[in-house]
């Protein structure tokens, strides 16, 4: 006898052998995605115009504008005031219920999709939010919590912010790096933030809070606990590449291969009777779905096919996308898709479901639009022409979200636009003029911008001086930069054999730079902060002061010391 499961799993199978050959009316969509990824081709696939689509562009830029513009229906774009002065912009999830709040995945994903639309004020205005107002201090007396961005903020009485939630949704921080990173290719990194600094910063926090074994958690509270939608492997390939540390390129691709190898298990163990294909809220790192609730006030059980679980699939075609597309990419992805296309047809609703558990839909309706949305997006993954039919089509005749609920549905709406008319991009800076500046030579002089002579060690001894002398091919003026796992960089002279070091790690303007054991310590770590003109600032890690030339002087003799970064020639260094 066919159980009712066998009859299911058999119809799914054939609805999608049979979408194969409905191929007439979309000729043009491509049913082979590329072993090649877009990153390395450079070819980012246009989903609109491979369904025939000719008002991609115009959609796109359209529902940019309402998400960023002032009309109070798709707007999600606002501006933040204190006291009557302006602040800064952030994303707003209008919520009628529990009343409005701020979300890091919100802030980041408007990071994102700003970056792609190259709008930089839109960006730094979210960027300035997210920094001022989200960020948790780094001496935080909760140790998880220390520099993690705080998920939620609230609005009190006044309409002040505050941190309703203090603990991180990690999500929100990978979405930070990867919109830094792109940020610093477009533009750049010399304007009000040094964006590719900041992604470096946001990297060393996820690797260092937000990761066990190097898989991205769902909290730092609960051990063997993920959420798929966090995993995000095209992300942690680009961050390796972006990176010049050899051992960071290492962690990343390592984290990349470990996000794929759970992805692929994940699937694997939904796979057919109960789950049917289709990803869970939770999960362990092995992939096993999570069974009910297992947190107090969980909104979702752990099992269940339900909001976050909509950008797996998303996040599983931007891999094959952008880094190549592999076997299991296509299977999760036309298992999936077919399930839900399976269900549509034969549940007497006439449109697949947005939770489902178990193989039977929890009661909460027709999809939702951001559903739709991430299902348009997986796409980029499919083999099944018909299918590609039905769901692209399903997501390209919606409107763009409106009303008390349209902060998530209106936000995937905006990043599957990206997604499906070829502009949502891994940026390099070869590609854009922005870009971080090329790796220091290993040994080399720093030549001052204002005075025109170059950093000088004044002996050997622990604590002997830094001062700067006209230049000369000495050993007292050759340096080498040694760059650190954060990406910050220790310099070390040539003459000593020590570290030029801020005196004392003292975090005021005027405090000494010497020399002294090398011990790569925060006193001892510079950021170099490219100017564009080719010359850099050295920004110390501990104190956010760069190096300066007392003054600023032009004799022989001059002391270095740290004060507050302006710019200014008396703080501009160039390898020479």
């Amino acid at each position: 006898m066919i159980t009712i499961k066998t009859q299911r799993a058999l119809m799914q199978s054939l609805a999608i052998a049979l979408s194969a050959v409905i191929c007439s009316a979309q000729a043009a969509f491509n049913a082979t995605p590329p072993s090649q990824g877009a990153y390395q081709s450079g070819q980012y696939r246009n989903l609109a115009s491979e369904m025939g689509k000719t008002n991609g562009a115009s959609k796109l830029t359209d529902g940019y504008n309402k998400m960023f513009g002032s009309n109070g229906q798709q707007q999600l774009y606002y501006p933040y005031f204190e006291n009557g002065q302006y602040k800064a912009h952030y994303i707003r999830a209008i919520n009628p219920v529990g009343g409005d709040d701020i979300r890091s995945e919100g802030q980041s994903w408007g990071m994102t999709i700003a970056v792609m639309m190259d709008d930089q004020e839109a960006f730094d205005n979210l960027w300035r939010f997210a920094k001022n107002y989200m960020k948790n201090p780094d001496d935080h007396s909760d140790p998880a919590k220390q520099g993690v961005y705080a998920w939620q903020l609230k609005f009190d009485s006044n309409g002040n912010v505050y941190k309703n939630d203090e603990g991180p949704a990690p999500d929100g921080e990978e979405y930070f790096a990867f919109a830094l990173l792109n940020a610093d290719a477009r533009w750049g990194s010399n304007g009000e933030f040094n964006y590719y600094q900041d992604a470096q910063v946001m990297l060393q926090t996820i690797k260092n809070k937000l990761m066990e074994n190097s898989i991205i958690r769902f909290t730092p509270y609960i051990d063997n606990l993920t959420d798929p939608s966090y995993h995000i492997p095209a992300f942690y390939d680009y961050f390796a590449d972006r990176l010049t540390s050899q051992t960071e390129q290492s962690y990343w691709r390592n984290v990349a291969t470990k996000s794929r190898t759970f992805l692929k298990n994940h699937f694997n163990k939904v796979s057919g009777d109960p789950h049917w294909d289709l990803p869970t809220y939770l999960a362990r790192l092995d992939g096993s779905p999570v069974i009910g609730n297992i947190f107090s006030g969980q909104p979702t059980p752990g099992d269940w096919y339900e909001y976050d679980a909509w950008r797996v699939l998303m996040n599983v075609a931007l891999d094959a996308h952008v880094m190549g597309a592999q076997s299991w990419h296509i299977s999760a992805i036309n298992s999936a898709l077919g399930f839900l296309n399976w269900d549509k047809a034969n549940n007497g609703d006439g449109c697949y479901k947005q939770a489902y558990a178990y193989g039977a839909d929890q009661n909460r309706g027709c999809a939702g639009e951001g559903q739709r949305a991430a299902n348009a997006v997986a796409l980029l993954a499919s083999t099944s022409t018909g299918m590609a039919n039905d769901f692209f089509n399903d997501f390209w005749a919606m409107a763009q979200p409106t009303g008390d609920w349209r902060y998530y549905n209106g936000s995937l709406y905006m990043l599957a636009m990206l997604h499906v008319t070829g502009n949502f991009k891994f940026y390099t800076g070869s590609d854009s003029g922005g870009g971080t500046p090329s790796t220091p030579p290993s040994s080399t002089r720093l030549r001052n911008s204002y005075s025109n002579k170059c950093l000088d060690a004044a002996g050997t001894n622990n604590g002997a001086n830094v001062q700067q002398w006209s230049c000369w091919s000495g050993q007292q003026q050759q340096w080498t930069l040694l760059n650190q796992s954060d990406g910050s960089y220790a310099i070390k002279s040539n003459h000593s054999n020590r570290c030029i070091t801020v005196s004392g790690g003292a975090t005021s303007n005027g405090a000494n730079i010497n020399q002294s054991s090398c011990d790569y310590s925060a006193k001892q770590k510079f950021w170099l902060q490219d100017q564009g003109n080719g010359f850099f600032t050295l920004k110390a890690s501990h104190s956010s002061k760069c190096l300066d030339v007392a003054g600023p002087s032009a004799d022989d003799g001059a002391n270095i010391q740290q004060y507050a970064c302006h710019g200014g020639g008396g703080q501009q260094f160039k390898f020479d």
